[in-house]
């Protein structure tokens, strides 16, 4: 299920609905952190990713998703390690390279100017539809 739900994920990157910075997938519930293309609206996006789970997977979503905007470089890595860390906090592994549920993008540290907004997201993700 895992794999189905990250490889689901990079899909919605390849259409352009946002650009993925690191997804964990944990027992009952998902982290995404991306840059989300709001011509779209963050709300769509998420509804149509949960919902194709929902059919193709039969994943019972909670109604709603929690949101945090994240405005600043400090905020960008204190997430991204918050997140890489859920699994060790929640004791399933004592690393958090010892998770395998992870995307993450090996160059996230070029890409915190993208993430708080001070640039663009990347051309290719978001021009392709």
């Amino acid at each position: 299920m895992a794999a189905k739900l990250l490889d689901s994920a990079r899909y919605y990157e390849k259409l352009g609905r946002w650009y993925i910075w690191l997804v964990v997938v944990m027992p009952d519930h998902v982290h995404i952190i991306a840059t989300f293309n709001l011509e779209r609206g963050l709300g769509p996006i998420m509804k149509g990713w949960k919902g194709y789970q929902k059919r193709n997977l039969h994943i019972e979503w909670q109604a709603d998703f929690f949101e945090h905007r994240i405005r600043n470089d400090a905020e960008f890595i204190e997430k991204m390690h918050y997140v890489r860390m859920n699994p060790v906090r929640k004791r399933l592994v004592a690393s958090p390279d010892a998770w395998p549920h992870v995307f993450s993008r090996p160059d996230w540290t070029k890409g915190m100017d993208t993430i708080i907004g001070r640039a663009k997201p990347p051309a290719e993700p978001f021009g392709q539809q």
